[in-house]
């Protein structure tokens, strides 16, 4: 009997962020940046691995603190000038919560016996807009990293 199901989230259970980082490529372009847009989607995932890795411990930071820190970074980079960070950053969360989710882990979903579903989520902004309407009614709970207990 299955009692518990441990999922990845993005790339997983719901878009990765592709479409945003073509969106937020081209706003740099919209204000100035020397670069191609791939390049900019370079230094977005790199930039951010970088920032990721080095917040924990005393220097422990939320991924939504590292945004803006981030494309200030991409900004100096690639030269674009006035992007607002805040806005930047208020479009990532928004696409953390209402990425749409993949069909195929809509239908693993449906065919799942009950059981409790533990998230590993790495973004610290809140709860998902879909999470709870799509899990099939025979599921208990879901549960993500905070109040996970495994």
């Amino acid at each position: 009997m299955i009692k518990a199901v441990v999922l990845d989230f993005y790339g997983t259970i719901a878009e990765e962020s592709y479409n945003l980082l073509d969106r937020v490529a081209g706003m740099f372009l919209e204000h100035g940046a020397n670069a191609a847009r791939e390049e900019i989607c370079d230094l977005w995932w790199k930039g951010f691995r970088a920032a990721c890795d080095g917040a924990h411990g005393k220097t422990f930071a939320l991924q939504k603190e590292l945004y803006p820190r981030v494309f200030a970074e991409m900004a100096e980079k690639t030269g674009a000038r006035g992007l607002d960070y805040a806005e930047l950053t208020k479009e990532v969360l928004e696409f953390a919560v209402s990425s749409p989710m993949l069909e195929d882990a809509r239908r693993f979903f449906a065919g799942m016996p009950s059981a409790v579903l533990y998230f590993i989520q790495h973004r610290q902004c809140g709860a998902r807009k879909d999470h709870r309407a799509a899990r099939p009614a025979a599921l208990r709970r879901i549960y993500q990293r905070r109040r996970a207990r495994i």
